[in-house]
C-alpha cells in the first residue's frame, strides 16, 4: 500500500502488464555489506531476485552505483523546529546547553 503501490497500479493499467508484489526478505532498504554485496531492496534488485523495487527509498551515490533509479516522484524535505528568537545568531546556540558546546 502507499503512493508507490498506487503508481504501480496506474502504470500496469496504462502499459498493460501484470505484476506480483512481495516484501523484501530482510525488511531493509539497502545498504552495502562486507564482501561487496548489498542487503534489502537494493540487494534483491542488484542480484536479480526482483525486477524492481518501489518504495520511499532514498537515492544515494552508493546505491546509484549498483541499481538505476527513476527520477524522484516525491521530495520530502526534513527540518528541525526551534523556538523563535529575536536575533538570528541565537538559533543554533540557545537550544543546546553548555555541556553540548563543551
Amino acid at each position: 500500500k502507499g503512493l508507490e503501490y498506487e503508481i504501480l497500479k496506474v502504470l500496469a493499467k496504462r502499459f498493460n502488464f501484470k505484476y506480483k508484489t512481495k516484501r523484501v526478505a530482510d525488511g531493509k532498504w539497502g545498504s552495502a555489506v562486507p564482501g561487496g554485496g548489498w542487503n534489502g531492496m537494493v540487494g534483491e534488485v542488484h542480484r536479480g531476485e526482483a525486477d524492481m523495487a518501489m518504495s520511499g527509498i532514498g537515492i544515494s551515490e552508493s546505491r546509484s552505483k549498483v541499481v538505476d533509479f527513476t527520477s524522484p516522484h516525491c521530495v520530502e524535505p526534513s527540518a528541525v523546529a526551534i523556538r523563535l528568537y529575536p536575533t538570528k545568531w541565537r538559533y543554533f546556540i540557545e537550544p543546546f546547553g553548555p555541556i553540548v558546546w563543551l
